[in-house]
């Protein structure tokens, strides 16, 4: 049988406002403007309060709250029921990392992740990096590498594999 195919609204949000703000939450990540991406994400959260990949992605750039930031991890998981696997996986994954802080079960996670859908280059950088918190360089590198097989021009994974040298007291290479 055929998988059951939902609509976007089921899955992310309903509300096109909402959507709007975390679209443009996002493109602000890319640009590193973290203070502008926050201010998306809790207007897309305004917007739909059931909105989890908001909560998720609003997580990532409060680490100086931890009470605010175990609140929208927890809201994420708790809205991960209906968004798509890999989306539900990532915030597994978070909040093993950042709830349970158990690193190996979110790098378990993570890894399913890249395994089922290798092009999702997010995953990668998270993998290396759990790998990279846990002293693991060697996998750290091994995963970037891998995602760079996926995508040749991922600069975060560039940049990753220069710091993972540096990790590994390899200046060199790094520079190269």
């Amino acid at each position: 049988t055929q998988p059951e195919t939902k609509s976007v609204a089921e899955v992310t949000t309903s509300s096109p406002e909402a959507y709007r703000s975390y679209i443009e939450g996002k493109v602000q990540l890319a640009k590193f403007a973290g203070a502008e991406a926050r201010i998306a994400f809790n207007r897309a959260i305004e917007l739909d309060s059931n909105f989890a990949m908001a909560y998720f992605e609003l997580a990532h750039l409060i680490p100086w709250d931890p009470v605010a930031q175990k609140t929208a991890v927890l809201q994420a998981l708790k809205l991960s029921e209906n968004i798509a696997e890999r989306e539900r996986l990532r915030i597994q994954s978070y909040y093993a990392l950042q709830i349970e802080h158990d690193a190996s079960k979110a790098c378990s996670i993570l890894q399913t992740i890249v395994d089922k859908y290798p092009h999702e280059q997010g995953a990668y950088f998270e993998l290396g990096l759990d790998y990279e918190r846990m002293g693991q360089h060697e996998k750290a590198m091994q995963t970037y590498l891998k995602g760079l097989r996926s995508d040749s021009l991922d600069k975060t994974l560039l940049n990753m594999i220069a710091y993972s040298y540096l990790g590994m007291n390899q200046g060199n290479e790094a520079l190269s």
